[in-house]
């Protein structure tokens, strides 16, 4: 079977990892393609056999406005579907899935499948946005959710021919084992306002009248780096709180963490959260929409959650942690255990199965 994928790019993001771990699984049995919109450098490794296209036009880019650069990566993406011929198409993220939806109209007899990997509430709060969905989304072969909270957003029609699967986690992170040294926290995320850091810096900050030999690691990159950066000076934190950037060894970064802490407002299923948990570091995270932190904590065995921007839980319950071994040692095994369903040859196999399914009815 020929699959191929579309996403914007391969670089730092949730749902870019997740493209480059289901197309590196299924390229093992299926012949893979991963088509691009953009030329931003990758950040993630692929297998040599995967083909990789790319559907943008640097002079267009550059000149054009976002209507024209979009009427014609969807020409371009019509043309590349043709020329490839699929067995299905794959489309990650919104913009990616609404080129590939009415890019559709003319290759029918090929399934397109797309897949919602945040909270749509927050992705698709315009008119535009509604009409999509109500109207050209509703024209797809499948739908992939990551909970049900997402899935109950969309009409019932589109509910019936989708299925929910999770993320699967690197093997990086199975074969990594926590080795927590000293009080390090550490969260990886992107530094724009959904991943809320501001909040988890506020947290920290009454951490520390309890746990003065507190650090804190922040790994991402994002328009709010100055922003964060100008709170860390104010509250005089520069010896104790990291902007450490993007890394593309996760692994290895956070291996000696203590608390991994997620801050969000929103999520789909976050993947930092997984990752972390599976390497055996003690999680929390807030219980933030579309419910990705609630499947994969189970409150007080395998993690802590706290309600969404709760500055006062969310410090109450790092100190928790960190200050109880047993129970820290405890939520970590746990963690580890229930995780082992997102093994990435398991996800795979979810995907293939899906996939079969949709290209059967077709």
């Amino acid at each position: 079977m020929k699959i191929l994928f579309h996403i914007d790019n391969l670089s730092f993001g949730g749902a870019e990892r997740v493209v480059a771990i289901l197309a590196n699984t299924l390229a093992k049995k299926h012949e893979v393609i991963i088509a691009s919109s953009s030329d931003q450098e990758k950040a993630y490794d692929l297998d040599s056999s995967i083909a990789e296209r790319t559907i943008t036009n640097t002079i267009l880019k550059k000149y054009s406005n976002v209507i024209s650069r979009n009427i014609e990566r969807i020409c371009r993406f019509i043309s590349l579907v043709r020329n490839e011929r699929p067995d299905v198409v794959i489309a990650f993220l919104p913009g990616p899935s609404i080129r590939a939806t009415i890019a559709h109209m003319f290759f029918r007899k090929i399934p397109l499948i797309i897949s919602v990997r945040n909270d749509p509430n927050k992705e698709y709060t315009s008119q535009l946005g509604r009409f999509i969905v109500k109207r050209l989304y509703n024209t797809v072969n499948g739908v992939v959710f990551q909970t049900e909270e997402a899935k109950l957003f969309f009409s019932d029609s589109l509910q019936k021919k989708s299925t929910i699967i999770s993320n699967p986690i690197d093997l990086a992170f199975f074969d990594a084992h926590n080795e927590p040294f000293g009080q390090k926290i550490v969260t990886v995320g992107r530094l724009e306002e959904q991943k809320n850091h501001k909040l988890l810096i506020d947290a920290f900050i009454l951490l520390k009248k309890t746990i003065p030999g507190a650090t804190l690691h922040i790994y991402g990159t994002g328009s709010l780096q100055d922003e964060l950066n100008r709170q860390i000076i104010s509250n005089g934190l520069e010896s104790s709180v990291t902007l450490a950037g993007n890394t593309k060894d996760v692994s290895n970064a956070i291996i000696d963490a203590s608390l991994f802490v997620l801050s969000s407002d929103f999520e789909g299923m976050p993947n930092s959260l997984a990752e972390a948990m599976i390497m055996g570091i003690p999680c929390v995270s807030t219980d933030c929409p579309c419910g990705g932190s609630a499947v994969l904590i189970d409150n007080n065995r395998n993690g802590l959650l706290v309600n969404v921007g709760d500055v006062n839980l969310l410090c109450n319950a790092m100190v928790k942690i960190l200050t109880n071994k047993k129970f820290a040692k405890k939520i970590s095994m746990n963690a580890k255990r229930s995780l082992q369903t997102m093994h990435p040859d398991k996800i795979s196999e979810k995907w293939s199965d899906y996939i079969e399914k949709v290209c059967h009815k077709k």
